[in-house]
Parts: C-alpha cells; sequence; structure tokens
C-alpha cells in the first residue's frame, strides 16, 4: 500500500497583485537545500566535524544513499571537497546549536533568494536575472525578487535587497 510522502515541501505562491492562489512547478525554481555543518549533531560545529569532513575528503561516489557521506558533502554535489570545508568554517566553533537554515530559530533573511540563509552575490544573480521582468505568480513574484510585489523587479526591490546585503 502507498503512502503519501509528507515530507515534501510545496511550493504555495499567492499573487498579491492579481488575487490568485497558483502552485510553482516550474523545475527552474528549485526547492532550497538548507546546509547543516553540525554533522555528529553535538551542537557544536568543531575538530569533531571536521573529522567527518576528513574521513569523507575526496569521495566523489556521496549520495542520497550513504546520506552524502555521513553529511560530509555539505552541498551534496556528490563530492567532499573544499567548497564542503568552506561551509564548515563559516560555522566553525558557534555556540548554541545549529539550526537548520529556513528553520523556526534560523529563517531566512527577506533578500535571500537562493534559501541558503546567506545574502550574497548568487542572491544578486538572480536580481540580475529577474531585473525588470513582469512578476507574477507564474514565476513566483520574480522568485521572490520582488520584494514590494509591484509587479516588476526594479530599484526599488533592489534599494531592499542591498539593504540586508
Amino acid at each position: 500500500m502507498k503512502k503519501w510522502d509528507f515530507s515534501i515541501k510545496s511550493s504555495i505562491v499567492f499573487d498579491t497583485q492579481n488575487a490568485v492562489l497558483g502552485f510553482d512547478v516550474n523545475s527552474a525554481y528549485p526547492l532550497p537545500i538548507c546546509r547543516f555543518t553540525d554533522l555528529n549533531s553535538d551542537c557544536m560545529v568543531n575538530n569533531e566535524d571536521l573529522a567527518i569532513i576528513g574521513r569523507y575528503w575526496f569521495r566523489s561516489d556521496c549520495d542520497g544513499n550513504n546520506d552524502f557521506c555521513s553529511g560530509a558533502d555539505i552541498d551534496e554535489n556528490g563530492s567532499v571537497n573544499f567548497d564542503d570545508f568552506a561551509f564548515l568554517a563559516n560555522d566553525w566553533l558557534n555556540n548554541g546549536c545549529q539550526y537548520p537554515c529556513g528553520s523556526e530559530e534560523r529563517p531566512f533573511p527577506a533578500a535571500d533568494l537562493t534559501r541558503d540563509c546567506i545574502v550574497d552575490v548568487y542572491d544578486l544573480a538572480v536580481i540580475a536575472e529577474e531585473w525588470l521582468n513582469d512578476c507574477n505568480w507564474l514565476n513566483f513574484n520574480c522568485r521572490s525578487g520582488d520584494f514590494d510585489r509591484d509587479g516588476t523587479l526594479n530599484f526599488e526591490d533592489f534599494a531592499t535587497f542591498a539593504g540586508q546585503w
């Protein structure tokens, strides 16, 4: 007997300009991947997590079958490399439990368009790609870049974005 998989997040979109409810099913807008660098879940990113990275260093067979090399493949791209180390180094010696990106305890910043909990050049790339486009529920309000929901990604939206950089 098949069961419903409730672990898949739905992308319900509210178009505030046209008062329409829609669903974002466009593969160009994938669901975000949250990075979690406390690999051993001891509420601290430290030497023990670095040891897990080291155990799988330069492995290129990381996938869902081996839990992305026990979590060492932080960006889930199939290999443990310097990118994963950089994520770990960014969270090094955080005090207190690290919550997954997008959780109630660690919400996404409004200007984080790529949903990695960091407002950076990748979010700026989304702004550039959607610049002056018509924004509506079909394109998820220009991938959430139309902050004021006026139907166009423009300088007002860029000012909001820049204020959170």
